[in-house]
């Protein structure tokens, strides 16, 4: 018996037991010693969205609507390199494609030549797909040639293209995989989201732009980058398996003047464009001798073995299980008369873990040691002033960064985990995109300071239809744009179901996209924002299930404003909605 690593739905990984079975002819079983997941593939199954196309119908090459790409339970895991264990060759070293599991019984397999090393075999599946992009993009020695998205596949395009005899131009908002790409052959590296990619890849070539530009990021942003940054007649090569892309995508400018040709690459996808003297066999013979001859190299991408683990089990407060830490606004119920300690000993008992608060003054200390004398926690609370003047405002950058670190300071000698940041409106004539090289030039003067405190900065997203005219963060995605820009692991999403439910819906979808970025949650009924009763639209049952599932780990902050008259029950009923 084995076990192996699936994704049995979305957000959701476990071990599955594999019976053992009897070796067929040309098979060997292989006791594994390391493997890795290394393309997108999987995350798109895993997040979802790979299914949101439909069926895949392969006889007319069209999605159908009706069913899915790939149904669950899907086996995790692209490369291993193991140990023959029963079969011709025990004690043989061989690569192979499969799953993480502890043991595997494959025929396609191939023996790792004794002095590579093996992360250099890990990169056999990515090479294939890097080899087939730096093909359909024709680069040729002398190119210059854009690689955005430093991912595997990302890195090994790199080394490809300056095995053609390229100029490298590599581009990822991560610090260290800009460093790896330097070592494996890149001229130059970008931080795209540190201004204007695009013309910076023409400024690096004399305006003239590159030749061709690959992109393995799957990103929007990245695309019209390359739209930008390519020089007229040139290519731009998509070799990533992407989510759908929503607006935003300009193809009146630099592409309708420019004339770019944009191809699709995939290199499994037979005939190959250069058939018959190129199909899928013959780009994996090619990888196949890069490794064995030590043309690849793996041992700069810092790959470790997989340490896989399943849904952490519920979290306690007080000793008492439960599935999802639940906090509160208090001014939203605090009732007149009410004491602040007498709102917090009602909560507690109630199950709460925190509270929390908005703008903050000189009685801040006093309201986090009425919270800890009761037992909770203070969850979250506002970094700077001012919802409309925000970060995508430059001239209010100085302000907000001396509001914020004031604000980080106090969370953190007070244990809150996290401050409250906004994006500011659109009042001032300024676009979407320029605003958010606004945004997060200006998060970025404080998200240092923010990591060296241990305290989160929740961009909160907000409705521009009915509650806040013009705001700028009104959509999942610009503040997911604006936490990848930021680049830190303390830039989160401020994640209010409310807002969402107005501007966008399908809010289990979104939320499960957004999921590595939340770094708190808000809810209320809509319309109105009062109770999550049955007066109003949203599935918040669902909604909670679906967060325990993702293992959600933060705060579902109520933020609401109840019609009842007890404004203790319309707590306890809040609560009562998240307490699966």
């Amino acid at each position: 018996m084995s076990r192996r690593l699936v994704c049995t739905g979305v957000g959701e990984v476990a071990w599955s037991e594999i019976p053992s079975r009897e070796l067929k002819e040309g098979e060997v079983r292989v006791r594994n010693r390391y493997g890795v997941e290394k393309h997108g593939t999987m995350l798109a199954f895993f997040k979802g969205y790979a299914n949101e196309r439909g069926r895949w119908d392969a006889e007319n090459r069209v999605h159908r609507p009706e069913g899915e790409l790939w149904s669950y339970p899907i086996p995790l895991g692209n490369m291993q390199v193991g140990e023959v264990i029963e079969g011709p060759g025990v004690g043989r070293t061989v690569y192979f494609g499969g799953a993480f599991q502890d043991e595997s019984v494959v025929s396609d397999y191939r023996e790792l030549p004794e002095g590579i090393d093996w992360r250099t075999a890990m990169l056999f599946d990515p090479a294939e797909f890097a080899l087939g992009a730096v093909r359909d993009g024709h680069v040729r020695i002398g190119d210059d040639v854009a690689v955005f998205g430093l991912g595997a596949i990302g890195l090994v395009t790199v080394q490809m293209a300056a095995l053609a005899g390229a100029r490298v131009f590599a581009l990822d908002p991560i610090a260290s995989r800009r460093e790896i790409a330097l070592e494996t052959g890149a001229t130059e590296v970008l931080d795209p989201t540190d201004g204007d990619a695009g013309m910076k890849l023409r400024e690096l070539t004399g305006m003239r732009g590159v030749d061709v530009a690959i992109d393995f990021s799957g990103s929007p942003r990245a695309l019209q980058s390359a739209l930008r940054g390519v020089g007229y007649g040139g290519t731009i090569v998509c070799g990533a398996f992407p989510p759908p892309f929503g607006a935003g995508l300009d193809f009146g400018g630099e592409a309708h003047m420019n004339r770019p040709k944009i191809v699709f690459s995939r290199a499994c996808s037979d005939p190959n464009p250069d058939h018959p003297r190129w199909d899928w066999a013959r780009i994996q013979e090619t990888v196949a001798e890069y490794v064995a001859f030590g043309i690849l190299d793996g041992s700069k991408n810092r790959i470790s073995p997989p340490r896989p683990r399943a849904r952490s089990a519920p979290q306690t407060v007080g000793g008492l299980p439960m599935s999802l830490k639940q906090s509160f606004c208090y001014p939203c119920f605090q009732s007149e008369g009410t004491s602040l300690a007498d709102l917090f000993r009602e909560a507690k008992s109630i199950g709460y873990a925190a509270t929390e608060l908005w703008g903050w003054d000189a009685s801040l200390e006093e309201l986090v040691e009425a919270a800890h004398t009761a037992g909770l926690e203070v969850a979250s609370m506002s970094g700077h002033d001012s919802i409309d003047d925000g970060l995508n405002d430059l001239t209010q950058h100085e302000r907000i960064e001396h509001e914020l670190v004031r604000s980080i300071d106090k969370a953190a000698a007070l244990g809150i985990p996290g401050v409250i940041c906004f994006s500011g409106t659109r009042r001032k004539g300024v676009s979407d995109a320029e605003g958010l090289r606004h945004f997060i030039v200006g998060a970025r003067r404080v998200t240092k300071y923010a990591e060296e405190k241990g305290i989160n900065l929740n961009l909160e997203i907000l409705n521009s239809r009915v509650d806040h005219p013009l705001y700028m963060a009104d959509t999942v995605d610009w503040a997911l744009a604006a936490c990848e820009g930021v680049g830190s692991p303390r830039m989160k999403v401020l994640f209010d179901i409310y807002h969402v439910a107005i501007m966008e819906g399908d809010l289990i979808r979104r939320i499960r996209t957004a999921m590595p970025y939340i770094g708190h949650m808000h809810t209320a009924g809509n319309p109105g924002r009062h109770d999550m009763d049955d007066t109003q639209e949203i599935n918040y049952r669902g909604i909670a299930r679906a967060l325990v599932d993702a293992g959600y780990q933060g705060y579902v902050g109520h933020e609401l404003f109840t019609r009842k008259a007890s404004k203790v029950e319309a707590l306890r009923d809040a609560y009562n909605v998240f307490n699966l």
